[in-house]
């Protein structure tokens, strides 16, 4: 999702929502370090990787994944013309 289009890549941003806690947050940033080290011409630097992630949680209610998709529609429209916008989710 986030390597450039010239890579294959759709040069974008990913939401990432999550039912469990703690935040995935060490194993986003283990797997953008690994995805770097081991395909370094299709690879985003972790750091820039982790910018360009979007992560809410959902823990207790289907009540609490509506309100965090009514969210994360809001946050994809409020992106809608940026060329790094979530295209994942």
């Amino acid at each position: 999702v986030q390597a450039p289009i010239e890579l294959g890549g759709l040069r974008g941003s990913a939401l990432y929502i999550h039912t469990e806690s703690p935040a995935p947050v060490a194993r986003l940033r283990s797997m953008a370090e690994a995805r770097w080290r081991y395909r370094l011409e299709q690879a985003v630097e972790p750091s820039e990787a982790l910018e360009h992630i979007f992560i809410e949680k959902v823990l207790t209610s289907a009540e609490d994944l509506f309100e965090t998709l009514t969210r994360a529609g809001e946050l994809m429209a409020r992106q809608a013309d940026n060329p790094s916008r979530i295209r994942l989710l």
